[in-house]
């Protein structure tokens, strides 16, 4: 089993369902595709966001370097929220995991990923 494989299958073990997984030239990771993310915390709280894609690098000993929403969730432009290389209906939230260490695995993902709407 791949990184990207065992990735996905800890994420869909706790709950979030993948769709899809997609390549972008010149990206150096997967970006596993997870549909209706409900989003808990934060000025967002109660949101489900129909696609999060989350970029897998291939390297496992480095950390998601943040999350693409579709629909925009942020506006494109402000608080670190960029342009997305999946297309123009998706927004890039420029959220890297200070301090991962690989040990520390799926929660910290997952609790990063909540932390991202704060």
């Amino acid at each position: 089993m791949s990184h990207v494989d065992a990735f996905i299958g800890a994420l869909t073990a706790v709950g979030m369902t993948h769709v899809a997984n997609r390549r972008v030239d010149g990206h150096a990771f997967a970006f596993a595709i997870f549909a209706d993310v409900p989003i808990e915390c934060g000025p967002h709280r109660g949101r489900t966001i129909e696609r999060m894609a989350i970029p897998i690098p291939d390297d496992p000993m480095l950390p998601p370097p943040g999350i693409h929403t579709k629909p925009h969730v942020g506006t494109v432009g402000q608080k670190s929220v960029h342009a997305s290389p999946l297309g123009p209906e998706w927004a890039y939230w420029s959220r890297p995991i200070h301090g991962y260490l690989p040990a520390q695995g799926i929660p910290r993902v997952l609790s990063h990923l909540q932390s991202i709407f704060r």
